[in-house]
């Protein structure tokens, strides 16, 4: 399993750029070096890279420091998303998917889809739907079983 990274900071030409993440809040912010002045600051309960690159102090920044900033944040990301395609590792055929990926990589991958879809449909993101029911049902299957598991 991956450890949460380490938030960096980066300094480039005349201004400083840096991310963090402190008391529940994702603070990213591109500070001039030489007048200690910030030009830009965005704060955040959640990681949302698009949350970010939709606000209007974003939108005044420069390409270049747009791009730094947006590259820096997602260096920041808490759960990169890895493509199990292509990911290394030796070949695991599941039906017609040939999946390239560890095997402890290809487990978590689909107990994440899992947890997603639970959380999905017990969050109200999807509204109740008959073909949505079809796919979670088997979903929350497997997670009982699999909870049954560490039940003492």
């Amino acid at each position: 399993m991956k450890k949460g990274v380490n938030l960096p900071k980066r300094q480039a030409n005349n201004f400083e750029y840096f991310v963090t993440n402190s008391n529940k809040r994702w603070v990213s912010t591109v500070v001039n070096i030489t007048t200690r002045v910030e030009k830009f600051r965005f704060e955040q309960e959640k990681y949302n890279l698009q949350q970010m690159l939709d606000s209007d102090d974003y939108a005044i920044l420069s390409i270049a420091q747009q791009n730094k900033i947006a590259a820096l944040y997602e260096e920041c990301n808490p759960r990169p998303l890895t493509n199990l395609l292509s990911a290394g590792g030796s070949i695991i055929p599941v039906g017609d998917i040939k999946f390239k990926c560890s095997n402890e990589e290809l487990f978590c991958g689909i107990i994440e889809v899992i947890y997603s879809m639970r959380n999905a449909i017990l969050h109200g993101e999807l509204p109740p739907h008959r073909n949505a029911f079809a796919a979670y049902e088997p979903a929350y299957r497997i997670i009982m079983r699999f909870l049954r598991c560490f039940q003492a």
